[in-house]
């Protein structure tokens, strides 16, 4: 079930994946939106309902990381993220279902219902919660659950998981993704697409994109926007992940070509923030209810 693996077969044995939803996610055209807007051809590619006890984009990126941390023998996990953080809860529940604990890092963000249903689904997930309040206090109190969680015995450290699941490994992820979204093009489950619109958090998404449409031989453009303002995410964290994603390819075996990506090979859009991570905007609450 791994368009990855099917387009690079010397991979099969190399990198270790887990499967946690049932591919491809769903595609579908928006006809009522585009009567709305005026705007022709607009498709939704639903990866909300990919994944088994948890959707969204960070079950794709989970399904290597999880596997290298298997693989590596750890049993304990740490990571960071909003008080409401997705990933953090996708980490807990699917780290949960096979077998490893979760202690989460927590950092202050603006409290709306959603956070509130996050937290308390963080609450009952059996994950270890610390709530730092700062990234700054985050990244020491991570340090210190690293020995505070370490198994002496072996020895061994937790596994440290960059926030978003956003590192290379994440990212073949949604390098899987796009080379998916390829095979129902091929399959006349939509058209071709010439511009594709994602969130712009931790970059990890972006950059697998970034790399897969290039692999899969898609020309469309990523139009990325900005939801955080941490000063390493952008078109340059974009292509360095990108290129770092593809260099792992080659790195376990397969056939990928050099990777070259640039920040001009991607559009990121900074106007949409307000006031930061987590605050609504009167536009962003518009839109969704269009939507």
């Amino acid at each position: 079930d791994c368009p990855l693996f099917r387009r690079y077969p010397q991979l099969v044995s190399s990198l270790p994946r887990m499967s946690f939803g049932s591919p491809p996610s769903p595609v579908c055209r928006l006809s009522s939106l585009e009567q709305r807007v005026r705007q022709a051809d607009i498709w939704l590619k639903n990866d909300g309902v990919y994944g088994t006890v948890y959707g969204g984009n960070k079950v794709r990126k989970l399904e290597f990381i999880l596997a290298d941390a298997m693989q590596g023998r750890h049993s304990t996990l740490i990571t960071f993220g909003g008080l409401g953080s997705h990933h953090c809860l996708a980490t807990a529940l699917y780290g949960r279902q096979v077998g490893l604990t979760s202690s989460l890092v927590l950092v202050d963000q603006p409290i709306t219902d959603d956070v509130r249903e996050n937290v308390r689904r963080l609450e009952e997930s059996g994950a270890r919660l610390h709530h730092a309040g700062s990234p700054a206090k985050a990244v020491f109190l991570a340090g210190w659950l690293a020995l505070r969680y370490a198994q002496w015995s072996r020895p061994r450290l937790p596994y440290l998981l960059w926030p978003g699941g956003s590192t290379a490994l994440g990212s073949l992820g949604y390098v899987n993704a796009a080379l998916e979204l390829a095979e129902q093009v091929r399959n006349g489950d939509l058209p071709a697409p010439r511009s594709i619109i994602l969130a712009l958090g931790s970059n990890g998404t972006a950059a697998g994109l970034l790399a897969g449409l290039r692999l899969a031989g898609l020309e469309a453009r990523l139009f990325a926007v900005r939801v955080s303002q941490y000063p390493t995410v952008g078109d340059g964290g974009v292509v360095r992940l990108a290129n770092a994603a593809v260099r792992l390819l080659r790195a376990h075996g397969s056939d990928a070509p050099a990777p070259d990506f640039r920040p001009r090979d991607l559009t990121v859009i900074r106007d949409c923030i307000g006031r930061g991570y987590g605050h609504p905007t009167p536009e962003a609450e518009a839109a969704r209810a269009l939507l």
